[in-house]
């Protein structure tokens, strides 16, 4: 009698063989069937494929899941956008942060762009950040840096006399005129004294010789005034002259002043003429020299170097020291010039006229003691002053006594 096939196999004329691989049967199977798509079918029996694998029709066995996919029930699919995996994958993995997947493949952001976790595509770094290759997102530029273009791969440092005080910066500022940046480009700073800085300068530069800057923050540097001066760079004031030196405007030294000229604190160390009726008849004087009593000087007569300008007063003039003029009418009753000198009648002799050039022997009157005469002393009023003359001498009338 006949049985019925076995499962796995396949009966004809009365023979039983086992289903080749990739197919399978049921019992009383007169052929086999193609193994089903996520199945695999070995002697005749079929099995489903493990998580991780799958298979197509008519297969002997499960292959494993291919990368980028994920495979259940045996059958594979491709990981959608944003999501990758590896071989023999179930399930597929969110993209990480600074890659992006497209079709299960995980690709690295290059420098310039970001991606999130789960991306399928890298973001441009927007201005004032920056990335390196594979970051998740772009950084902001650190003070003293700025990016100015979008996608930037690095911050570029600020340049000398700019900065950038804030993080995220897409530019540079320039100094004011009077400051200079820090050397992170993070800050401006006053220029110290005896710098200075202009519109866009890089740094702050020493006052050159013969200028200043008092305070900090100068735009500019100040001309050292006459009578002063700065032999060096970077001052911050000026030293004045000594006396007897000048010097002019902006000057890095003094000289000593020259013949008819002479400074001190009262011409403000500045050179000056000497005046008439004095002379400087050396260099680097400090104050100019009188023109003696008895001379004088033409009123005319500025900045003279000799003493040969101080001309002698005539007989029966006079002059005081340093003198533009000699005077006559000064030389009083009771008073002789010579030599432009003014001198007192001695005792007991008179001169009664102004300009006398020699005095009087007082005369001898009646009435008058052995030891006094009568006169008119210096030449005053009228009337007779009794006074005690010098005895000897008396008894010639009009006599000259003193006289040139």
């Amino acid at each position: 009698m006949c049985v019925p096939c076995a499962e796995g196999h396949y009966c004809t004329f009365g023979q039983e063989r086992v289903c080749p691989p990739g197919t399978f049967s049921d019992v009383g199977a007169s052929d086999c069937d193609d193994c089903p798509v996520g199945m695999f079918c070995q002697e005749g029996h079929r099995e489903s494929c493990p998580e991780g694998t799958y298979s197509g029709l008519r297969a002997s066995q499960c292959e494993t899941c291919n990368p980028g996919h994920f495979c259940s029930n045996g059958s594979m699919s491709v990981c959608p956008d944003g999501s990758h995996s590896i071989v023999g994958s179930v399930t597929c993995e969110p993209c990480a942060g600074g890659h992006y997947c497209v079709n299960g493949v995980k690709g690295l952001c290059e420098a310039g762009t970001s991606a999130v976790v789960g991306s399928s595509s890298c973001s441009v770094c927007p201005l004032g950040t920056f990335s390196s290759n594979g970051y998740s997102v772009c950084l902001p530029c650190q003070t003293g840096t700025y990016a100015s273009a979008e996608g930037s791969v690095e911050c570029t440092k600020c340049s000398p006399g700019t900065y950038a005080s804030s993080i995220g910066s897409v530019s540079c500022i320039q100094c004011p005129a009077g400051k200079y940046a820090s050397t992170s480009g993070t800050t401006c700073y006053s220029c110290p004294k005896g710098t200075y800085s202009g519109k866009d300068f890089a740094q702050c530069t020493n006052c050159p010789s013969g200028t200043y800057a008092a305070s900090t923050g100068s735009t500019s540097c100040a001309n050292c005034p006459a009578g002063t001066y700065a032999s060096t760079s970077g001052r911050s004031s000026c030293t004045q002259c000594p006396s007897g030196q000048s010097s002019p405007s902006r000057a890095s030294g003094c000289t000593k002043c020259p013949h008819g000229k002479y400074s001190n604190g009262n011409t403000g160390y500045i050179c000056t003429n000497c005046p008439p009726g004095k002379y400087a008849s050396i260099t680097g004087s400090t104050q100019c020299s009188n023109c003696p009593a008895g001379r004088y000087m033409y009123s005319t007569k500025w900045g003279s170097t000799s003493y040969s300008d101080c001309r002698p007063c005539s007989n029966g003039q006079y002059s005081d020291s340093g003198a533009t003029r000699c005077y006559s009418s000064l030389c009083s009753p009771g008073h002789y010039c010579c030599g432009g000198i003014r001198r007192k009648c001695p005792y007991g002799e008179v001169a009664t006229s102004s300009g006398s050039t020699s005095c009087k022997k007082c005369e001898r009157k009646e009435g008058c003691g052995f030891l006094n005469c009568c006169c008119k002393w210096n030449g005053k009023g009228s009337s007779y002053d009794r006074r005690s003359c010098l005895d000897g001498g008396n008894t010639d009338r009009n006599t000259i006594g003193a006289r040139c």
